[in-house]
């Protein structure tokens, strides 16, 4: 698409937005443009110094770290290497609500870091701190990892996404002339897909025209399937990038057949943003390797090629709370990365695996409502939730299966403000569980839906 606007934006605008907020995050980007082509000694050497600093600043400044290295016998002048490392114990998401004020760096102050909270991949409602300066280097990330799918600042991109605090409040003079100038973002709430819904984004989109379409990778799905039933015309952008949800080759195919375009899936989670991301290659996702340390496990030990194991990720440049081997409860395959990608970027690739983590809802009007939203809004609304899983055997019934903390929840609540996504007439029913178990990939699943795919493309 020719858009001599978003060039402006690109080389001017985008640039002095930057230079107002005092934030580096493109010169960040010019390195990592170069970085991703290095050497791959060069990147390990890289990742193990910066893996090495990391530990030792956790272990001086975090009391969570200094007491649990403690006990894994390290002491701060060992220069570890990648075993030495896997001596270290993991962080669960568990150890993350249980000692959250222990795991923040005592040399920031809250005014220095930034607040976030997630439902999280495994149902775990959990909240979490980052620095400011690794909230710039988060954002160049994403913008590298962009551009790997042909998406710059100034673009026009369709967002087609479920996590409402990533919503801006279009309410607001400011935040519209922004968008309308600078972000030129369409903004559609995944949350409820239903035919009314799904014709309004469609008749959004096709006047829009966006460059890029980001949206959840099932969600976007579900459009497609909608728009193939329907008969209709898909707009074309020149790609989709897919993430949050787990992207089946079947949907994919579906995806890109009815949008006429390449799709580039990607790899994340709010707790260290970008993770991996495909190239133009397609062959695994490039892992986001100058920020995350990432271990594929099997076990203790590291996972052979073609194997699947357990991910661990290391972030490498948050200050504020070091997230050190975090166990994030998602699996992926091992690859042979002594074979340079295609596209000669030498990052290591991962493939992921595992079943899809979430399905839609129907509720008693036939609505689809998609269940990673429902479950991270009410696991971050309703006070002692400790964990949380939606299951559905019929249409416009629900069960919500709830581990809670000792404290209790507010049920009352928790119905109403299920009601006020799924509607008045839902038959919603709540069940108190010691524990919810987790699939046979090592994952939970956000949301059990065992009628949802008679309703996807009605």
């Amino acid at each position: 698409m020719n858009d001599m606007y978003a060039t402006f934006v690109r080389h001017a605008l985008a640039p002095l937005d930057a230079f107002r907020q005092g934030s580096d995050h493109y010169s960040i980007l010019k390195d990592l443009r170069e970085s991703q082509y290095a050497a791959p000694e060069k990147l390990q050497e890289m990742a193990l110094a910066k893996l090495n600093r990391t530990v030792r600043y956790a272990f001086e400044h975090c009391p969570f770290y200094k007491r649990s290295f403690a006990v894994a016998g390290y002491n701060p002048s060992d220069i570890l290497d990648e075993e030495s490392f896997r001596q270290l114990p993991t962080l669960s998401k568990r150890d993350i609500q249980e000692n959250l004020a222990d795991l923040r760096s005592d040399e920031y102050s809250d005014d220095d870091l930034i607040a976030n909270q997630t439902g999280g991949s495994t149902g775990e409602p959990l909240k979490f701190y980052l620095d400011k300066p690794r909230a710039i280097s988060r954002l160049a990330a994403t913008l590298r990892h962009d551009e790997w799918a042909g998406y710059r600042p100034g673009d026009k991109v369709g967002l087609l996404w479920g996590a409402a605090q990533d919503f801006a409040d279009d309410t607001s003079l400011k935040v519209r002339l922004r968008n309308k100038l600078l972000d030129r973002t369409l903004t559609l709430n995944a949350v409820s897909m239903s035919t009314g819904v799904m014709t309004d984004y469609y008749q959004k989109l096709c006047e829009f025209q966006p460059r890029v379409l980001l949206a959840y990778a099932h969600t976007v799905y579900v459009f497609a399937e909608f728009i193939r039933a329907q008969g209709l015309k898909a707009p074309s952008p020149d790609s989709i990038i897919t993430s949050a949800e787990l992207l089946s080759d079947e949907e994919r195919k579906v995806i890109e057949e009815v949008f006429d375009t390449e799709v580039f899936d990607r790899y994340g989670c709010r707790e260290v943003s970008i993770i991996a991301s495909e190239c133009e290659s397609h062959d695994g996702l490039h892992v986001n390797a100058e920020n995350i340390y990432l271990e594929i496990l099997k076990g203790d030990r590291p996972a052979k090629i073609g194997e699947t194991g357990e991910i661990v990720l290391t972030d490498l440049e948050n200050r504020g709370m070091p997230l050190i081997r975090y166990r994030i409860a998602d699996s992926a395959e091992a690859m042979d990365n002594s074979q340079i990608c295609d596209c000669k970027r030498t990052l290591p690739r991962i493939k992921i695996t595992g079943g899809r983590v979430n399905e839609f809802l129907v509720t008693a009007d036939g609505r689809l409502v998609a269940g990673t939203a429902l479950t991270i809004f009410l696991s971050t609304k309703i006070p002692g939730v400790a964990q949380m899983q939606l299951y559905q055997k019929e249409a416009g019934e629900l069960t919500v299966r709830v581990v809670a903390s000792d404290s209790g929840i507010d049920e009352a609540a928790l119905l109403e403000e299920s009601r006020s996504f799924l509607g008045e007439n839902m038959r919603i029913s709540v069940s108190y569980q010691e524990y919810i178990p987790r699939e046979k990939s090592g994952k939970y699943r956000f949301s059990i839906s065992e009628v949802a795919s008679e309703y996807i493309g009605k």
